[in-house]
């Protein structure tokens, strides 16, 4: 059985995809492997291909039927994936599939554009730009009423409402905040704490 799985969901698929074997891909494609399965990790064939961002790999899982999104359960998507990893042909892919490049996924608030912007990938942010993305897209703003708790040991809550422009400029991406700025990013948006 082609989609037989370990006790946690995971197939052959998830881990020939995982392991960035096109080859062994393939075959078990051929063999009618299921390409949207998900384990009990959230992972999907597709989601495993966004981290090793081999582009043969992602176009592969789309012909056979694979979401372009796979968000997981907090709606994480293949393209937020990808934006992290700097592999620009993966992110071409997904985006000529039909990739929201403006998907939010539910823990932040955050989107591609973020995420690549934190992961100092301006590639990856001049295509997100040139895609749609929302220049201007925050985080979500986390209304801690304090910083000291209880708890013994020192602990920093960010105030969170970074803008993709903040991430640049905390990361040092030039190439970022260039593409942001030409893009129309709004360059006076501050973070919660202003």
């Amino acid at each position: 059985d082609v989609n037989s799985a370990e006790p946690d969901g995971t197939t052959g698929l998830h881990w020939a995809v995982h392991q960035d074997d096109l080859e062994l891909a393939e075959g078990l494609i051929k063999a009618r492997g299921k390409v949207n399965l998900t384990n009990a990790y959230g992972s999907t064939p597709m989601s495993e291909a966004a981290m090793v961002g081999n582009a043969a790999m992602i176009e592969k899982l789309l012909k056979a039927g694979a979401n372009a999104e796979s968000p997981n359960a907090d709606g994480q998507t293949a393209l937020m994936i990808v934006a992290r990893t700097g592999k620009v042909e993966a992110a071409k892919v997904l985006l000529a599939h039909g990739a929201n490049v403006n998907a939010r996924e539910q823990w932040q608030d955050q989107t591609a554009l973020i995420w690549a912007c934190a992961q100092n990938q301006p590639e990856i942010v001049q295509l997100l730009v040139a895609h749609g993305a929302d220049v201007n897209a925050r985080s979500r703003a986390n209304p801690w009423q304090r910083q000291v708790t209880a708890e013994p040991r020192a602990i920093y809550r960010p105030g969170g409402g970074f803008s993709a422009l903040i991430y640049a400029a905390r990361e040092g991406c030039l190439g970022c905040a260039r593409s942001l700025a030409e893009g129309g990013a709004d360059l006076n948006m501050t973070d919660r704490d202003g």
